[in-house]
């Protein structure tokens, strides 16, 4: 499971998304050395081999968890960087869950948000080494859900939206098949 969300630091241009990296900071480093250290939990990167372009990445520690936040080339300024390292804040539930905090000038995007008709509300990603992966998002309205990007490998082969929640799925048809029919998200 992985979290997802994106945000803004001074204003809507700046929306940055925030996911945690499939094999954690082993796959941000890459065999590359840090650029520098901003915070105690915060440090920045090149950016991601094999994405072009790509800005830096802002690398967040909180406990166990890390969550990449990629830049874009012309990407934000060293100010807003700052602020995204001293003003997104993370604790972990007493299950181990990463809750994510942000003050100041940050502002993370609310369940449901959607830019243009990509939904960057707060998300969990379930799966991902192999082509089934499943996204779960609150969404207040499903009336306009906007829908999941996820990556090339994981090409989303169904959805549905259904109360207040929106699902995404890839994989073979039969996996496809039973997430839509058969997820029921439930709170305890």
């Amino acid at each position: 499971m992985r979290p997802y969300v994106s945000g803004t630091v001074s204003g809507p241009s700046s929306l940055r998304s925030l996911t945690a990296p499939l094999y954690g900071e082993a796959e941000t480093a890459a065999g590359r050395p840090m650029i520098r250290r901003l915070t105690a939990n915060v440090t920045l990167w090149p950016g991601s081999l094999g994405v072009e372009p790509a800005g830096p990445v802002l690398l967040f520690a909180f406990g166990d968890w890390r969550l990449a936040l990629q830049d874009e080339p012309d990407g934000v300024t060293y100010e807003q960087r700052l602020a995204w390292a001293e003003q997104l804040t993370g604790t972990l539930t007493v299950d181990g869950f990463l809750v994510l905090f942000a003050g100041g000038s940050v502002r993370l995007s609310p369940p449901g948000a959607v830019r243009d008709g990509v939904l960057v509300g707060p998300q969990l990603w379930f799966g991902g080494l192999s082509r089934r992966m499943l996204v779960l998002a609150p969404v207040p309205d499903c009336g306009r859900p906007g829908r999941a990007v996820l990556d090339a490998r994981h090409p989303i082969g169904a959805s549905t939206c259904r109360d207040g929640y929106y699902l995404a799925v890839s994989g073979d048809r039969e996996f496809l098949r039973q997430v839509i029919e058969e997820v029921r998200p439930a709170w305890p």
